[in-house]
């Protein structure tokens, strides 16, 4: 380590060489299969990471991994990796970019001492994994919530079909999506086949019962089909059945060949969702 970096270093001088360093990062990273703009975020995200090593370097607990003072440091580098993977750096982009920075390090006179890059490397590895994990469960989520069933029946009427569990904010807007479109073709009556934790859970219900007082506020008749808990209380217009095929008998008429059929096709989706 050089002289400099052995001295106290006060604020002005650790902005000073973190612009340096994140400088330095960004021309690293060039060579690196990353877009220009993820580049940009990387460096943005790399600060508290560049803080908590000026930090442990300027101590004499510096080659020390395990130390207190590299506490922050771990952590921050476990972050920079989740980011990486969230803002979908692939793998063999994401290896590349401890290095990067820890060569900026090292150009700027603050060399890291063995075996601390090996480690810091390992921890950036294990965040980018714990964000592609992450990633993947979001990408799951946002996918069962835009493949939720919403079929138009003919004569106003149009079906929704939910089964499980979903993400609350995201079922919220995507219901949203099939309210203003059941608006634009005047629809007369929904009907909303519900099955598993969205049934029987009130917290789940929450978005389903916002999307069926936001239906019936426009005017539209709204039927709920499952086993709804006991203390769960709907607004005016919505009408509440145990099953599908008890609703389609209280909502505008549907012909008895048509109700079996629709049932019975219901039934089938709930089971595979």
């Amino acid at each position: 380590m050089s002289e400099s970096a052995q001295a106290s270093v006060d604020d002005a001088a650790v902005d000073a060489l973190t612009e340096r360093l994140v400088t330095r990062l960004r021309g690293n990273l060039a060579g690196v299969a990353l877009r220009a703009a993820r580049v940009e975020a990387l460096a943005i995200e790399a600060v508290p990471a560049i803080h908590a090593l000026v930090f442990a370097l300027s101590t004499d607990r510096a080659a020390d991994a395990s130390s207190l003072e590299h506490h922050e440091t771990t952590a921050m580098f476990a972050l920079l990796g989740r980011a990486c993977a969230l803002d979908g750096a692939t793998p063999s982009a994401a290896y590349a970019v401890a290095p990067a920075l820890l060569a900026a390090f090292e150009a700027e006179g603050w060399p890291v001492p063995e075996p601390l890059p090996r480690a810091l490397h390992a921890v950036f590895f294990e965040g980018f994994v714990r964000g592609a994990e992450e990633s993947a469960r979001a990408a799951g989520i946002r996918e069962k919530v835009r493949a939720v069933p919403f079929l138009p029946l003919g004569g106003g009427r149009m079906l929704v079909v939910l089964s499980g569990a979903y993400d609350a904010e995201q079922l919220t807007e995507h219901l949203e999506s099939i309210a203003r479109a059941a608006f634009g073709a005047e629809t007369r009556a929904c009907l909303v086949a519900l099955a598993g934790e969205v049934e029987s859970s009130r917290a789940a219900l929450g978005p389903v019962l916002h999307f069926a007082e936001l239906l019936a506020s426009i005017g539209v008749e709204v039927g709920l089909a499952g086993a709804l808990p006991a203390d769960v209380e709907v607004g005016r217009g919505i009408i509440v059945d145990h099953s599908l095929d008890g609703l389609l008998r209280r909502l505008p008429p549907v012909r008895e060949d048509v109700r079996a059929r629709l049932s019975a096709a219901v039934t089938g989706l709930l089971r595979r969702s």
